[in-house]
């Protein structure tokens, strides 16, 4: 249970810190 827990809460701030990516390559872009 508590393993099921650890992963999900790593796999959502892997999701977080990829959108965050995302959106900033985007801004980078626009910029250039």
């Amino acid at each position: 249970m508590h393993l099921d827990i650890a992963i999900k809460q790593l796999l959502q701030s892997g999701y977080v810190s990829i959108s965050a990516a995302i959106i900033f390559i985007r801004k980078s872009q626009l910029i250039l």
